[in-house]
């Protein structure tokens, strides 16, 4: 009665899901009920639940394996076994004899291209020892019911498609809700996934206490660069940093500030400059080796001070920037090295945004302001090992980010940050120039074409 009942449903099913058809879950479970519906008359319930094939780690063989397959609710991308678990209950079991409806059940399954096993708790049944009568038993060798063992309340049945199906990053943010109010920086680019982390996010995740976390987020911190440091000497100034034009402007000028060509001469202490006019001075001056007369008169001049000021100012801006760029791409290093970092794929990019500050007033108040910030941004592309560690109950209710910052910590840890800074910066020497031209224009009284600010 039982099998002939159970083989009209099977004819019908394997019509209404032929085997060449390829979706998620391939089984309604209202068809699945009716397999069981024998069981139901007899006193038994049961419930459904929808899953995937899972591997872990089981001892056996004096050795460990990543390859036994149990029921789990965790989605990754990609390929994917679609799983069912149906459990079955004695909630008033009558002593009726019901195992064949679980046994041509089982062969169902196989015919449509599943594996079916049974399991009490976490062990497989042995399908030769059980007996379903009256509740759930496991037979006894010697066919002597006395010896029956009854095994729980509930038995399982881990049914597993054998064909795996492809889950694409949509279907994968729908099925954790990635994309919903509570994940803003989730968003789906061809078929990949991707999260936006602020660099200072990303570096609150990756680094530890470092001390050189702040200046990332900030930028380099003004109190370890004097620009006196940086001045160049007469000899250098004029050999590499001041174009051809100010060499002479800055001649011309210092001639100026010495009151004239007769006392610049007088103060060089050099013969001879005697009887050359002033052309002719400027040009031995920037002729002589190591400019060793032009450094004499140099040595007290203000002018002279504040081109070298100028310099180092610009010096220690682009030193700055230099090393700023050193702690960037440290970090980049970090987020996403194979040898020693975080192993993330990554692009960036600078965006504006709206900040808000608060300070406090003279008068103790407090004031919000807001105003325009460029910051780093960091597209990270989704990977299935952020996934692996975690199961699916917490997946569930966090947003990408969250599960994302979980894993660089629970599984990466923080990283040693140590930026290899360099020992210089390269100036900008047309801008440089440009600035001197002014200010020795302003001296000497021609006119300026433009301001330098």
């Amino acid at each position: 009665m039982i099998k002939r009942y159970l083989q009209f449903i099977k004819e019908q099913q394997l019509s209404l899901f032929p085997m060449e058809e390829v979706k998620t879950y391939r089984l309604e479970d209202d068809k699945i009920e009716e397999l069981f519906v024998e069981m139901q008359d007899e006193g038994y319930t049961m419930d459904i639940q929808r899953g995937f094939v899972e591997t872990e780690y089981r001892y056996s063989g004096g050795k460990y394996h990543n390859d036994y397959k149990v029921f789990g609710q965790k989605l990754v991308k990609g390929e994917v076994t679609p799983a069912y678990w149906i459990n079955i209950y004695d909630t008033k079991p009558s002593s009726d004899d019901v195992t064949d409806v679980v046994l041509t059940a089982i062969d169902y399954f196989e015919d449509l291209g599943f594996e079916a096993k049974v399991y009490e708790d976490k062990s497989e049944v042995n399908l030769d020892e059980l007996l379903i009568q009256g509740g759930f038993f496991l037979k006894d060798e010697s066919g002597d019911i006395t010896k029956d063992i009854q095994i729980d309340d509930n038995i399982g049945l881990f049914v597993m498609d054998k064909k795996e199906v492809k889950i694409d990053a949509k279907e994968l943010c729908e099925y954790y809700e990635w994309l919903s109010e509570k994940d803003k920086d989730t968003f789906i680019e061809g078929d990949d996934i991707y999260i936006v982390v602020g660099m200072e996010d990303l570096a609150d995740i990756l680094l530890g206490d470092e001390s050189y976390k702040s200046q990332l987020i900030d930028g380099i911190d003004d109190d370890y660069y004097y620009s006196s440091e940086y001045y160049p000497d007469t000899n250098s100034l004029f050999s590499y940093d001041l174009n051809k034009e100010n060499d002479v402007l800055t001649i011309k000028a210092l001639i100026k500030e010495y009151g004239g060509l007769e006392e610049f001469v007088k103060e060089a202490d050099n013969d001879k400059l005697e009887g050359l006019t002033e052309d002719e001075v400027i040009e031995y001056l920037l002729k002589e080796r190591f400019y060793r007369t032009l450094d004499n008169l140099c040595k007290d001049s203000d002018l002279i001070q504040d081109i070298k000021q100028t310099y180092g100012d610009y010096s220690v801006s682009a030193h700055q920037d230099e090393n700023y760029k050193d702690l960037v791409n440290e970090f980049d290093n970090i987020v996403g090295d194979r040898s020693y970092g975080a192993e993330l794929s990554y692009s960036k990019y600078d965006k504006e945004v709206e900040v808000k500050k608060t300070y406090t007033k003279q008068d103790g108040t407090r004031e919000t302001h807001t105003y325009p910030e460029v910051q780093t941004f960091y597209k990270i592309k989704f990977d299935n090992k952020w996934l692996e560690n975690f199961d699916y109950d917490f997946l569930q209710n966090e947003s990408l980010y969250d599960i994302f910052r979980e894993y660089c910590q629970a599984w990466l840890g923080t990283f040693k940050f140590e930026p290899h800074f360099s020992d210089y910066g390269s100036v900008d020497l047309k801008d440089f120039n440009s600035d001197v031209t002014w200010m020795l224009n302003n001296k000497l009284g021609i006119e300026n074409k433009r301001n330098p600010s």
